[in-house]
Parts: structure tokens; C-alpha cells; sequence
């Protein structure tokens, strides 16, 4: 299979699947959908916090230069998996690339901020994921 055709592939199943699981379609009242400066401005120095679909917490650390990194926490505490990747913007639209975790496809992502809340929504306008800001000091 071509690599564009299976990466594409993923790509919908992925926002398929989350789209599915929270089933909010992006509006005005969801809070404040963020442009490329405003993304780059809230995630540079910050980080995010959330549940995975493993039900384990993951904290996401976004440096300025584009550098990311993030842990998944067991309900023990324990560090169960870690990974490294860059996040950019791209189209006003946050765009993330981890080495090993989701296989390493890039994805993109229209973010609304609601209060403290991040809202990720799939090219389908259709919200895939949440997470909590963490702002930088």
C-alpha cells in the first residue's frame, strides 16, 4: 500500500474513532478557536494534562522551539511510557509528530480554548480530544 494512502488511511481512522467517542462538532460557543500565533503563544513553555484511552493521566511538555515530550502516569504513579516529538503550526492548526507514539503520523488539529481547557478538534471539525493548559511561569 502507498505510503499517503496508508498514512491517510490512519488518519481518518484515528479522528474516526475519537470523533465517535465525544461527538462535538465545533461552533462559536465552544470557547475560542486559537490561530497559528495564539497556538504558539498558549503551548510554547506550557504544558497540557489529560487522561489517554488507556485510562492512564499523560503530561505533554511543549518547549518554544518545537520540541515536545510526554509521559503516561499509571493510577500508581508509575511512568509507563514516555516519548519525545516537535509540534508546530501549520494553517492555524496545531501539528504534532511524536518518534513512536500514535506511530509516529503526523496530525493536525484546530484548538479552541475554553478557559483552561484545550479542545482538539479533527479536520472534520468534529472534537477528537481534551486536555487541561498548564500555563508556563
Amino acid at each position: 500500500m502507498r505510503p499517503f494512502v496508508l498514512s491517510a488511511l490512519v488518519a481518518i481512522l484515528s479522528i474516526a474513532s475519537g470523533d465517535m467517542a465525544h461527538g462535538q462538532a465545533l461552533t462559536a460557543k465552544e470557547g475560542k478557536l486559537l490561530n497559528g500565533t495564539e497556538i504558539k503563544k498558549t503551548f510554547g513553555g506550557s504544558k497540557i494534562t489529560g487522561v489517554n484511552q488507556y485510562g492512564n493521566d499523560y503530561i505533554v511538555s511543549f518547549s518554544p522551539d518545537g520540541k515536545m515530550s510526554g509521559q503516561a502516569i499509571d493510577p500508581d504513579g508509575v511512568v509507563v511510557a514516555e516519548d519525545t516529538g516537535t509540534w508546530s503550526t501549520r494553517r492555524n492548526q496545531y501539528c504534532r509528530e511524536w518518534e513512536t507514539w500514535f506511530d509516529g503520523f503526523p496530525a493536525c488539529f484546530l484548538i479552541v480554548m475554553d478557559g483552561e481547557t484545550v479542545k482538539f478538534f479533527g479536520q472534520n471539525r468534529q472534537k477528537v480530544d481534551e486536555s487541561t493548559l498548564v500555563r508556563a511561569e
